[in-house]
C-alpha cells in the first residue's frame, strides 16, 4: 500500500459515522452491508453497500442483512431516519427495500440514470 490508500484506511477505521458489517455463513462471508452518515443531532443514516455472493442471492440473505442493518441503525444508533438511493431500473433491489418499508421520497436523475431516493422512519418502521 502506498502512504495515501494508508492514510485512507487509518482514516476510515476511526470514523464514527459509518459502520461496516460482515454477513456470514458458518465461516464463509457471503455479504456486507453499511450504516453510514451517520448524523446523531438530525438522528439519521444511510444504508447501503449490500452486496451477497452470486450464489446467495435470491435465498433470503440479502433481506436478512437489511432487517439486522436498519435493526442497528433504530436500534444500537437511536436514529429515526435511515434512507437509501438506489438505480430505478434495479426492479429486484427497489422491491427489497418496498418490502421492509422503506418508500420513495422522492427521484433524481444522473445521466441518463433514474436513482429513487428511499426513507424509512422509525415509527413506520415499527408496523
Amino acid at each position: 500500500f502506498d502512504s495515501d490508500q494508508k492514510k485512507w484506511f487509518h482514516d476510515y477505521k476511526n470514523k464514527n459515522d459509518d459502520q461496516m458489517f460482515i454477513l456470514m455463513n458458518g465461516e464463509e462471508k457471503i455479504g456486507a452491508g453499511a450504516v453510514y452518515d451517520i448524523d446523531g443531532k438530525d438522528e439519521s443514516g444511510k444504508i447501503g453497500r449490500l452486496m451477497i455472493k452470486k450464489r446467495y442471492q435470491g435465498l433470503g440473505y440479502g433481506k436478512a442483512l437489511l432487517k439486522k442493518l436498519r435493526g442497528i441503525g433504530f436500534g444500537e444508533l437511536g436514529l429515526q431516519e435511515l434512507k437509501l438511493e438506489v438505480f430505478a431500473d434495479n426492479k429486484k433491489a427497489v422491491s427489497l427495500y418496498n418490502s421492509v418499508g422503506f418508500k420513495i421520497n422522492r427521484v433524481k436523475t444522473k445521466g441518463k440514470k433514474e436513482i429513487l431516493l428511499m426513507v424509512q422512519s422509525f415509527y413506520a418502521g415499527k408496523r
